[in-house]
C-alpha cells in the first residue's frame, strides 16, 4: 500500500466518526419560570448537565380509569414545576416524550397543564 493510500485511509478513520456528528444541534438546559408558571428543556442537556439536579420529563398516571399526563422539570438552583392534564390531546402530544425530546410545558394556577412542545428532532441528540 502506497503511504499515501494508507495516510487517507488513517485520515478518513479518524475525521469519518466525527462527520456523523455534524449539523446543527442546540443545548438547552432545564428552564423553569415559577412566576409565569412554564418549564422547558431538553431531557439529553438536562440528563449530561454538570450538576447532579436538573430534570425535565412528562409520564402517564392511571387511576381509576382515568389517565392524566404529569410533566415536572426542576432546575440547577431547586425551582420545580410539576402540572397534570387529562385533555386527551395534550396526552397525545405527551405520549410523544422520548430520551431525545426538548420539552415545553405551561400551566395554570391549579397546576393543569394548558400548553405543551414536544420536539424530537436529530439537533436535541448528544
Amino acid at each position: 500500500m502506497k503511504k499515501g493510500t494508507f495516510l487517507m485511509l488513517v485520515v478518513a478513520m479518524v475525521v469519518g466518526p466525527v462527520a456523523a456528528w455534524a449539523g446543527r444541534n442546540g443545548r438547552v438546559y432545564v428552564h423553569v419560570d415559577l412566576a409565569r408558571r412554564f418549564a422547558l428543556g431538553s431531557i439529553q442537556d438536562a440528563r449530561v448537565s454538570a450538576d447532579d439536579m436538573q430534570y425535565i420529563g412528562c409520564g402517564l398516571n392511571m387511576e381509576d380509569d382515568q389517565v392524566e399526563l404529569v410533566c415536572e422539570a426542576m432546575n440547577n438552583v431547586h425551582d420545580r414545576l410539576a402540572c397534570r392534564s387529562d385533555n386527551p390531546e395534550i396526552i397525545k402530544i405527551g405520549k410523544a416524550v422520548s430520551e431525545f425530546s426538548y420539552v415545553f410545558f405551561a400551566c395554570d394556577a391549579n397546576h393543569r397543564i394548558i400548553s405543551i412542545n414536544v420536539q424530537n428532532d436529530s439537533m436535541w441528540l448528544r
